[in-house]
């Protein structure tokens, strides 16, 4: 019936028509609906209340022979974010072949607190991202990948949308391949059906609930897990277009990027 539905719905509104009935959270109940409301509800709140003091944030990466993508994309932004003084960095390295001189090298490009980590291992994700959580000092704590700039607000962006124990899952912006890093419709989209990958909470939620589940072995899937955790643990959830992190364009195992990659 939904497929026969989904053929008459105007483009415009088939992500709503989705939201409503079809997003994976609502597999958890009518109840779900109203948790995202409230997610919408606090999302409005922070943008007029402002955390005062800022808190420290841990900003969390597992990484494998990533290094390039590692200083052009997350080093470099570093150099230009605001109170650097309350970032600290926490990168677990599954065993990069020049893991021996990586910390040396991100210590020489960054003036933000390090912690670093190497065990020479196959990449898995979620196990990379959980040592990474596991080496934070601070209690909020931001996951992201590689191939993001970090914006240059972060500490605030993490402090104003965790707090009253509120997760906060970004929409990204995926570019396309060979395209200038502009928000356009012919440049890229954002990543409204999945890209969960990105979050911000607070470790103690993180640690509640269980971690990433690292029977996820190879890049992808424990994303989506965590996301589904969360909702069933009845989480209120800020999941908002964020204008500031745009996803660098690589190649993919996803079979959905690889088509987007030939399409454009």
């Amino acid at each position: 019936m939904f497929a026969a539905i989904k053929k008459i719905i105007p483009v415009g509104f088939k992500y709503p028509f989705w939201y409503v009935f079809k997003a994976p959270q609502r597999k958890f109940g009518i109840g779900s609906i109203g948790r995202d409301l409230l997610g919408i509800l606090r999302y409005l709140c922070a943008q007029i209340y402002k955390t005062s003091p800022l808190k420290p944030i841990s900003i969390c990466i597992g990484i494998k022979d990533r290094n390039i993508e590692l200083q052009t994309h997350v080093l470099n932004s570093l150099k230009h974010i605001a109170n650097p003084e309350l970032v600290e960095l926490c990168i677990f390295d599954c065993g990069s072949e020049d893991s021996a001189t990586l910390s040396t090298i991100i210590q020489a490009n960054t003036t933000v607190k390090l912690k670093f980590h190497s065990v020479q291992m196959n990449f898995e994700r979620a196990f990379a991202l959980n040592q990474a959580a596991a080496m934070a000092q601070n209690e909020l704590l931001f996951f992201t990948d590689v191939d993001f700039e970090i914006p240059r607000n972060i500490v605030e962006l993490v402090n104003k949308y965790t707090q009253f124990n509120t997760m906060w899952f970004p929409i990204v912006f995926y570019l396309y391949k060979n395209k200038e890093k502009t928000i356009r419709k012919t440049n890229g989209e954002w990543m409204i059906w999945g890209g969960k990958g990105l979050f911000a909470c607070s470790k103690n939620t993180f640690l509640t609930l269980g971690q990433l589940n690292e029977e996820f072995k190879t890049w992808g899937a424990e994303d989506e897990a965590f996301w589904l955790k969360c909702h069933a643990s009845q989480k209120i959830i800020i999941r908002n277009k964020e204008k500031s992190l745009i996803h660098q364009w690589h190649p993919s195992f996803n079979e959905k990027y690889r088509k987007l990659a030939q399409a454009h």
